[in-house]
């Protein structure tokens, strides 16, 4: 009897801690929804939408003349261009065009579009719908080698890279498989991720953006938008594809026939300028050059040093 009052008592336990652990799952993904929705209600899209081999993608266009071609940095909705003092001067002379990258902002995962080529394939995409030929690229970060993987496939005038991730980075993605894994990602980024990146934020803030200080508003949409369960897996997808496929694509940096500059920020993470000094060297007609003073996102503290690099790419094929 006493065996059985024992084990009577384990089966209860069991399944009241199952009972908590479904409790708190399911609050997590009720709260990670109402966090979601509220972003999406309070930062609608502000631009069109073009469709291409199943991905719906979000941009904003503005400006006349050469078109100018934007990727935002792997977790970073188009507002981290439009909201610039870069942005604002380039349409003055450039036919501009901001994208959501694949997964982002308000652009939508459709099918699995995480390699650089496949980027660069639906960004081509998009330009042809639009009516878009031989642009100058731009890409920040982890578009960094998107814009390369464009450059190598399709017409460009040339490219300008920001603190770009174009090889394979060491370490560091345990966490990025887990988050991109299903089921097992969608707990992690609902229960856990979500809820405590918010309260984080709340409590102490989102920061600055270290040296180059980000825009308030600027922070508040990329918090809300970051929130979502659809741009973490995208995000994490963004650099677990580079990882993937940049042995590959760095084979064809060194038949790359157009111009590329290579911008780094003295102050953000060494392994930047490292990244841009190899490029330079591996390119038949790469720059790289060291912005004074700035983070990781060069354009919002010294927007002259991005509109110089634009203006000389253009110079070059005139």
């Amino acid at each position: 009897m006493a065996e059985e009052n024992k084990g009577g008592c384990l089966r209860r336990g069991l399944t009241l801690v199952g009972v908590g652990l479904a409790v708190i799952v399911a609050a997590g993904f009720m709260t990670t929804a109402i966090i979601a929705n509220r972003a999406e209600r309070v930062y609608p899209p502000e631009g069109e939408f073009v469709t291409v081999d199943g991905a719906t993608l979000h941009y904003v266009r503005a400006g006349s003349g050469q078109p100018l071609i934007y990727l935002p940095c792997g977790g970073c909705p188009l507002q981290s261009f439009t909201m610039s003092e870069a942005f604002e001067r380039a349409v003055e002379t450039y036919d501009v065009i901001v994208f959501d990258r694949y997964g982002l902002g308000h652009s939508d995962l459709g099918t699995a579009h995480a390699l650089p080529s496949e980027q660069a394939a639906l960004i081509h995409g998009a330009l042809q719908q639009l009516d878009i030929e031989n642009p100058v690229l731009v890409g920040h970060s982890a578009s960094g080698a998107v814009a390369l993987a464009y450059a190598d496939r399709y017409e460009t005038q040339g490219v300008v890279i920001m603190a770009g991730a174009v090889y394979e980075s060491e370490g560091g993605t345990a966490l990025l498989q887990a988050l991109a894994t299903p089921v097992l990602g969608d707990v992690l980024i609902n229960v856990i991720y979500v809820p405590v990146f918010n309260i984080l934020v709340s409590v102490f803030g989102a920061g600055q953006g270290g040296p180059d200080r980000l825009p308030a508003e600027y922070i508040r949409v990329s918090t809300a938008l970051g929130s979502r369960p659809q741009h973490i897996k995208a995000a994490a997808a963004h650099t677990l594809g580079i990882n993937a496929e940049a042995p590959a694509l760095s084979q064809t940096y060194s038949t790359l026939d157009v111009p590329v500059i290579y911008l780094a920020g003295s102050e953000d993470n060494p392994m930047f300028a490292q990244m841009g000094e190899r490029l330079a060297a591996e390119l038949p007609n790469g720059q790289f050059e060291v912005v004074e003073g700035a983070g990781h996102s060069p354009y919002f503290s010294q927007p002259e040093a991005l509109l110089d690099a634009i203006g000389r790419i253009r110079s070059a094929q005139e």
